[in-house]
């Protein structure tokens, strides 16, 4: 029979939400120091959520932890719902949860150092804003409008509004951005398994499709299906959220300033996220991304290896 691992415990939260059973759905195990890599694969194989993120103890003694994170078949340089997840897992770890706090968590990732401030009111689901570790660059290598449409069962007609058109930026991952038309073809799109090869390259991370919200709003809608990370549509993408400003910066063509937008995602697929996008622009460039959104716990339990 085998026997629980000492101190491999994890925790189910739902990220990006207010709302058990709503947002991002995320396995996070605690005391991962002595985990293989081919173990923690295995285990983000076995929890078969779009991301496990594995706490370890930090490089360097001023950081607050070191993480790995996996999706259920490659493991991730830099995710965004793990990132806010684990953030705000460890505040309230040990914390008096009827006071409130505000602190900064820095997480040491494979992407570098990502710090994320906590903002914990009693009561009440607790808030994190991760800054972004890499700002969004564009890369250039976009598949024709009749490849995306193959990829996601539509027609070319339907990609494409205003100045918003297909682009790629990397800032950790690199997400193809597909600006939709409107809403109900938001609604129906789905991923094709065989021809999502003809994307190349710009389909390995995945397709982040999206569209504008109601006229005057600051608020878009999205999906993001990931086939080749072995994610069918993911619920919330932290990251994809930060390498949208670039493809937003692009579209509106935003002048100097701060800007602020609410991104909904997982609406098609019964499980509503909102992830807050803070953008500031210097002399016609990103300087600053900001991703922020909620998270509850929702289980606790002692992994068996």
């Amino acid at each position: 029979m085998n026997k629980p691992v000492l101190g491999c415990e994890y925790y189910i939260l739902n990220v990006f939400t207010k709302e058990r059973f709503g947002g991002n759905p995320l396995a996070l195990v605690v005391g991962a120091d002595h985990l293989s890599d081919a173990q923690m694969q295995s285990i983000a194989s076995e929890f078969n959520l779009s991301e496990t993120i594995y706490l370890q103890e930090p490089l360097n003694k001023n950081h607050t932890a070191k993480v790995r994170i996996f999706t259920p078949t490659q493991e991730l340089p830099f995710a965004g719902h793990p990132t806010v997840g684990a953030a705000i897992l460890l505040d309230e770890m040990g914390a008096d949860l009827s006071k409130s706090e505000n602190r900064v968590v820095s997480l040491e990732e494979n992407v570098g150092l990502v710090d994320v401030e906590v903002n914990r009111v009693a009561g009440e689901p607790t808030f994190a804003k991760l800054k972004a570790p890499r700002l969004p660059t564009e890369i250039n290598d976009v598949p024709s409008k009749e490849t995306i449409a193959g990829a996601l069962n539509i027609s070319a007609q339907d990609i494409g509004y205003g100045l918003h058109q297909p682009s790629m930026f990397e800032a950790g991952n690199t997400p193809l951005f597909v600006p939709l038309k409107d809403r109900a073809t938001l609604t129906k799109i789905h991923a094709s398994p065989t021809l999502w090869a003809g994307l190349g390259n710009a389909g390995s991370f995945g397709i982040y499709a999206y569209c504008r919200g109601p006229a005057d709003s600051d608020c878009f809608h999205a999906r993001l299906f990931a086939p080749e990370a072995g994610v069918v549509e993911d619920p919330a993408t932290g990251s994809a959220v930060v390498a949208f400003a670039g493809a937003v910066h692009k579209g509106l063509m935003l002048e100097n300033g701060d800007y602020s937008w609410t991104v909904h995602q997982g609406e098609d697929m019964g499980r509503p996220s909102k992830l807050f996008l803070d953008v500031s622009i210097v002399n016609d460039a990103i300087v600053n991304v900001q991703v922020g959104g909620f998270a509850v716990r929702v289980a606790r339990g002692i992994l068996h290896i």
